[in-house]
C-alpha cells in the first residue's frame, strides 16, 4: 500500500469516527511505512507527499546509507521547501551526513535564502569533517539576506581557526546576530593566533613608521587578548607624537578581553587582569588632547575598574583599583566632547551602579548639548536606583521645558520608575498629580508618553483608559502596537478592545502578534489570542516567528493546538525559533524529546543561552537522558562536561547514563572525568556500581578529579575519606589567587571557593567539620562567597549552631542582601538558634520587605508557631512590589496549616485579575495550608476553569489537598 492511500485510510478513519471500533478494525491495515517506502515517497509527485517523507526519515534512528544519498538527491528537488528540509534532516544527522558535503556545498549556492540558510546550518552540523566548507561559508558570510549571513556565521563556528578570517571580517556585518555569532567563535581562539593572522610584527612594539606603530594589534576587532608584554608596548605607545598611535594602543588596551579565559592555552595562568598595570598611564592619558584618545582611555579605564568591582553593590573601597578608576572617570564629567562625557559616565556607573555622585552627573547630562548624551542620561535615570525626590524633579524639568522628543522620553522614564524593585523605588501619588497636566499637551507624542506614563503608575486617572482603546481601534500602522501593552493593566476591559482589533482583517502582522501577547496576558484561554500567535509561527519574516515563539514561552501556555504548533515550528528554518520553541515544548510537555536534539545543540553557543538551554533539558528529566548520552560520546570536550554536569543535575533519572558515565571516567580530559564523577554520586544508588572507578580517581593528581570523585563516594554513602577535608582546604584559597580566579572565570562565580561551598551545602549535615572555615567566609570581600557560605551553614542546620553569633553581626549590616541571607540562614540552622528570636522580632519592622518577610520566616523555622509575625506575611503577601509579594507566598506556603489567618487575604489575590501572574503561588500556597483554606474552594474551582496551565495544575493539587477527609 502506497504512503498516499495509507494517509487516506487514516482520513477516512478519523472521518468515521462516529461509528464504534472502527480503528480497531482498519488497525491491522495500517502499518508504519518502512525506511525503504519512505525512500519512494521522494520521488512523490506533490510536494507535500515528499516533504512527509523527509521528516519522516529525519527522524530514523540510526541512519542508513540509503537514507543518507536519498536525502542527498533530494537537496536538487524541484521545490525549495523541500530542498530546505533535506538539508534540514542532513543537519540533524551530524557527522553521519559527512558525504553529502559535495551536495552541500553546491546547494550552498541555491538561489532561494532560506535553502542557503539550512545547508550553512547543515555543514556547520556536521562539522570538522566538512572542512572543505570553510571557503564557501565564508563567501555566505557576503550573502545579500541577513539570516544566511548569521547562519554562515554559527556554521563557522564548528571549525576552530580555519574559519577565523571571515569571522574577523563578519564583526563589522551591519546585523547584530551576525556579529554575536561571528564574535562567539573568536571567543574560542587564543592570542597567539589572532597576532599570527592579524599580521603583528615585533617591531611594532618597538618602534618604526608611524603608519607600522598604528598596524600593531587587533585594533579593528571588538575584543582581544594582550599578553603583558603587549600591555607594556600599548603603554609605550600611548606616549607616542602620533595621534593616531595613541588612539589605537588606547583602543587596544579597552578592548583587551579582561573576564574570559584563554582556552587556546593548555594551562593559562590565573587571571587576565593583564591591563591592569597600564592604570596609571591610562589615567594620565586621560587629559591627552585628542578627545578619540581620552574617549578609548575612558573605556580601558572603566574595564579595568570594573574588573573588580563585578557585581557588588557596595561602593568600591578606598584606594582600590575600582575606587582609583571611579575618581579618575568622575574628574572626566566636565569633558567638552560628549563621546568622552558619556563613556567616563557609563564607566562610574559600570563600577559602582549606585554611585551616589553618579546621580547629580547624570541630571547634569540632562541639559547637555548633545542630543544622545541627554537621551541616553534619561533612559538611565528611569531605572536607576536613586531617590525619587532627586530623579522625578529633574525628569518633570526636561518634561517641561526641553525638546519634544526629550520631554516625551522624561515623561515614559517618570512612568517606568513605578516598576522598581529597589525599596527606594517607585513613584509618589504627588509626582502621578503632577503628570495629568500632560495629558492636553500640544504636542501628540508628549500626551501619548504621558498616557503611558499613567496607564503604568495610577490607570484609574480619567482620560488614560479613553486614549488607549481610541488608539487600540485607530488605523494607523503603530497605534495598536503602542497601545496594546499598556491595555493589559485594564483586565477585562482591555482583553475585550484587544480581542476586538485581532478581528480586524487590515491589521498589520506586528500590531496583531502585540495584541495577541497583550490579550494572552490577560486571558491565557482567549481563542483569539491563541490562534493569532499559533498564525504568526508562521509568517515569513523570521522577527515575527521569534516573536511568536518566545511569546508561547513565556506565556507558557498549554493545550493540543499550542503543542501541534511548537512541533511543527521545530522544523523551522530559523534557528532561533527552533531552539525558543524547543524550550516552550519541554515546559510544556517534558516527554516530548523531539525537543532534546535542538535544545543539545544550543548548548554550543554562549554561556547565557547554554543557561536556559540546560535548565529546560534537566525538567525533561528522563525523556532528555538517551539525546544526552549520545552527545556525550560525542568529539567536543567542552560540550561532553557539561552534557555530564546536565546528568547529573537530572538525578536519579539519569540511571540510563551510568555506564557513559562510568566509561567517562577514563577519559584523558580531566574536565570530564570530574563532571562525570560528580554526575555518578548525584545519580545516587544506581550508580553504586561505578564506586570502583571513582575510588581510582579518587587518587588522581588533577585536584578536581580527586575533590569530585571523593564527594561522589561520599554521597553514595561509601564514605570517602577526606572528600570534606579536600573542601576546607578549597575554601582556605589566599586572597590574591582567589582575585585572580574570579577575573579568570570572568563572572565572579563558579571559583574554588565558591564551588566547595556549594558542594557542602549538597552533603549537608556531614559537612559539619567545615563549620569553622565557613564561619570565616561570612567576612570575605566577595558577596558571592558570602552568600555561598550561608547556604552551606543554612544546608548544614543545626552542627552550624556555632556560627549564630557571627550571622546575628551580619543580620545587622547596612547591606540589604547580607542582612537578608544572615536571616535565612539562622532559621534553616532552626532551634538552635534562638538566641536570635530579639533580633529577629526587631527586624520585623525593618523597611525593606524582602528581610522583613526573611525575618518573620525564620522566626517560624526558630520557634515553630505564628504570631506577630503573620501580620508581617500577610502584608507582604500584599505588598506592590513583586518580589516581596512572591517571597511572602512562599513564606505562608512553607508554614503551612499554621498559616490559616492569610486565607481571606490569599483568596482576594486569587480574585484579582492584575495580580495573574501571582497566582500561581497563591493557588500553591492555600494548597499547603490544607483543609483550613477550605474557603478558597469556589475560588480555585474557578481557577481551574479560567487560569493558564500551571494555575490548574496548581489548582486541581491544592482542592486535592484541601478536601482531604
Amino acid at each position: 500500500m502506497s504512503i498516499r492511500a495509507r494517509l487516506l485510510l487514516s482520513m477516512v478513519c478519523v472521518c468515521a469516527s462516529g461509528a464504534p471500533g472502527v480503528e480497531a478494525q482498519v488497525e491491522n491495515l495500517i502499518e508504519e511505512p518502512t525506511p525503504g517506502e519512505w525512500v519512494q515517497g521522494l520521488s512523490a509527485e506533490r510536494p507535500e507527499e515528499r516533504r512527509a517523507a523527509i521528516r519522516a526519515l529525519a527522524r530514523l534512528d540510526p541512519p542508513d546509507r540509503d537514507v543518507v544519498q536519498a536525502l542527498r538527491s533530494a537537496l536538487h528537488d524541484s521545490e525549495a521547501e523541500v530542498r530546505a528540509l533535506a538539508a534540514q534532516a542532513l543537519a540533524g544527522l551530524g557527522g553521519a551526513a559527512q558525504e553529502a558535503v559535495a551536495d552541500l556545498l553546491d546547494a550552498l549556492g541555491d538561489p532561494d535564502a532560506e535553502v542557503q540558510a539550512a545547508v550553512a546550518t547543515c555543514l556547520g552540523e556536521i562539522g570538522r569533517p566538512a572542512q572543505a566548507a570553510v571557503p564557501a561559508l565564508a563567501q555566505a558570510l557576503r550573502a545579500p539576506h541577513e539570516f544566511v549571513r548569521a547562519e554562515a556565521a554559527r556554521a563557522l563556528l564548528h571549525f576552530g581557526r580555519a574559519g577565523l578570517k571571515a569571522l574577523m571580517a563578519a564583526q563589522q556585518d551591519p546585523n547584530p546576530e551576525v556579529r554575536f555569532a561571528a564574535g562567539g567563535a573568536l571567543s574560542l581562539v587564543g592570542p597567539s593566533r589572532v597576532d599570527e593572522l592579524l599580521g603583528v610584527e615585533e617591531d611594532a612594539r618597538l618602534g618604526g613608521t608611524p603608519g607600522r606603530r598604528r598596524g600593531a594589534r587587533a585594533s579593528s576587532a571588538p575584543e582581544v587578548y594582550l599578553t603583558a608584554d603587549q600591555v607594556s608596548a600599548c603603554v609605550r605607545r600611548l606616549q607616542d607624537p602620533d595621534v593616531e598611535v595613541r588612539v589605537t594602543a588606547a583602543t587596544e588596551l579597552a578592548q583587551n578581553r579582561l573576564f574570559e579565559p584563554n582556552p587556546a592555552a593548555e594551562k593559562p595562568a590565573p587571571g587576565r587582569l593583564t591591563s591592569l598595570p597600564a592604570l596609571p598611564a591610562l589615567i594620565q592619558v586621560l587629559a591627552d588632547p585628542d578627545a578619540r584618545v581620552r574617549e578609548r582611555a575612558a573605556r580601558a579605564v572603566a574595564e579595568i575598574g570594573a574588573a573588580e568591582g563585578w557585581g557588588r553593590t557596595a561602593p568600591p573601597k578606598a584606594g582600590s583599583t575600582a575606587q582609583t578608576a571611579g575618581a579618575a572617570l568622575l574628574a572626566l564629567l566636565r569633558d567638552p566632547d560628549p563621546a568622552v562625557r558619556k563613556t567616563s559616565l557609563q564607566g562610574v556607573i559600570r563600577i559602582h551602579h549606585d554611585c551616589p555622585e553618579a546621580a547629580p552627573a547624570l541630571i547634569a547630562a540632562l541639559s547637555d548639548a548633545d542630543a544622545a548624551l541627554r537621551s541616553w542620561a534619561i533612559a538611565v535615570l528611569g531605572r536607576s536606583p536613586y531617590a525619587e525626590a532627586l530623579v522625578v524633579a529633574a525628569l518633570l524639568q526636561v518634561a517641561t521645558t526641553g525638546t519634544p522628543e526629550d520631554r516625551a522620553a522624561a515623561i515614559e522614564a517618570i512612568g517606568s520608575l513605578g516598576n522598581q524593585g529597589s525599596t527606594r523605588g517607585g513613584v509618589s501619588a504627588e509626582t502621578v498629580d503632577r503628570l495629568l497636566p500632560f495629558l492636553q499637551d500640544e504636542t501628540p507624542a508628549v500626551r501619548d508618553a504621558a498616557v503611558s506614563a499613567l496607564a503604568n503608575l495610577r490607570p484609574t486617572v480619567p482620560g488614560v483608559l479613553p486614549a488607549l482603546l481610541g488608539r487600540a481601534r485607530g488605523r494607523g500602522g503603530n497605534d495598536l502596537l503602542w497601545a496594546a501593552p499598556d491595555l493589559r493593566r485594564f483586565g477585562a476591559v482591555g482583553a475585550a478592545a484587544l480581542e476586538e482589533a485581532l478581528g480586524r482583517r487590515d491589521l498589520a502582522p506586528e500590531s496583531r502578534m502585540a495584541a495577541a501577547y497583550a490579550v494572552l496576558r490577560i486571558t491565557p484561554q482567549s481563542t483569539a489570542g491563541r490562534a493569532a500567535v499559533l498564525a504568526a509561527l508562521r509568517e515569513r519574516q523570521a522577527g515575527l516567528r521569534r516573536a511568536a515563539a518566545t511569546a508561547l514561552d513565556w506565556l507558557e501556555l498549554d493545550g493540543e493546538e499550542i503543542e501541534s504548533g511548537l512541533l511543527t515550528a521545530l522544523e523551522d528554518l530559523d534557528v532561533y525559533v527552533r531552539r525558543t520553541c524547543a524550550l516552550a515544548l519541554a515546559r510544556l510537555d517534558p516527554t516530548a524529546d523531539q525537543a532534546a536534539p535542538i535544545l543539545i545543540g544550543w548548548l554550543r553557543v554562549p554561556w547565557m543561552e547554554r543557561q536556559h538551554t540546560a535548565s529546560a533539558l534537566i525538567e525533561m528529566g528522563a525523556s532528555a537522558v538517551p539525546h544526552l548520552v549520545s552527545a556525550l560520546s560525542g568529539r567536543e570536550e567542552r560540550l561532553r562536561a557539561e552534557i555530564a554536569t546536565i546528568l547529573g543535575r537530572i538525578g536519579r533519572f539519569a540511571q540510563p547514563a551510568v555506564n557513559a558515565l562510568r566509561a567517562a571516567l577514563a577519559d584523558p580530559e580531566a574536565g570530564l572525568r570530574a563532571e562525570a564523577a560528580l554526575a555518578l554520586g548525584r545519580i545516587g544508588t544506581p550508580a553504586r556500581a561505578a564506586c570502583a572507578e571513582l575510588r581510582r580517581c579518587a587518587l588522581e593528581k588533577e585536584l578536581e578529579v580527586r575533590l569530585n570523585a571523593r564527594f561522589a563516594l561520599a554521597l553514595l554513602g561509601e564514605g570517602a575519606p577526606g572528600a570534606v577535608d579536600l573542601l576546607i582546604q578549597e575554601l582556605k584559597v589566599s586572597p590574591e589567587e582567589d582575585r585572580g580566579l574570579r577575573a579568570f572565570s570572568g563572572l565572579g562565580t563558579g571559583d574554588r571557593p565558591d564551588h566547595a561551598c556549594r558542594l557542602l551545602a549538597e552533603l549537608g549535615a556531614p559537612a559539619a567539620p567545615a563549620v569553622p572555615a565557613l564561619i570565616a567566609l561570612l567576612r570575605h570581600e566577595f558577596p558571592q562567597t558570602r552568600d555561598a557560605a550561608r547556604e552551606a551553614l543554612g544546608a548544614i542546620e543545626a552542627p552550624a549552631r556555632a556560627a549564630v553569633p557571627e550571622l546575628l553581626l551580619m543580620a545587622k549590616s547596612e547591606d540589604e542582601q547580607d542582612a537578608e541571607g544572615a536571616i535565612v540562614t539562622l532559621g534553616r540552622i532552626g532551634p538552635d538558634a534562638r538566641a536570635a528570636v530579639p533580633t529577629l522580632v526587631v527586624t520585623l519592622t525593618d523597611p525593606s520587605g524582602w528581610v522583613r518577610i526573611s525575618a518573620a520566616l525564620a522566626l517560624w523555622r526558630i520557634e515553630g508557631k505564628a504570631g506577630s509575625m503573620m501580620t508581617t506575611l500577610i502584608a507582604g503577601a500584599q505588598d506592590p512590589q513583586m518580589g516581596t509579594q512572591h517571597r511572602a507566598l512562599e513564606a505562608i506556603g512553607e508554614i503551612g496549616q499554621a498559616a490559616v489567618e492569610a486565607v481571606p487575604a490569599l483568596i482576594g489575590l486569587l480574585e484579582n485579575l492584575a495580580l495573574r501572574s501571582t497566582h500561581a503561588t497563591v493557588v500553591w500556597a492555600l494548597g499547603r495550608i490544607g483543609p483550613g483554606a477550605r474557603a478558597a474552594i469556589p475560588a480555585l474551582r474557578e481557577a481551574v476553569l479560567k487560569g493558564d496551565r500551571r494555575v490548574r495544575i496548581a489548582a486541581v493539587r491544592a482542592l486535592m489537598r484541601i478536601q482531604r477527609p
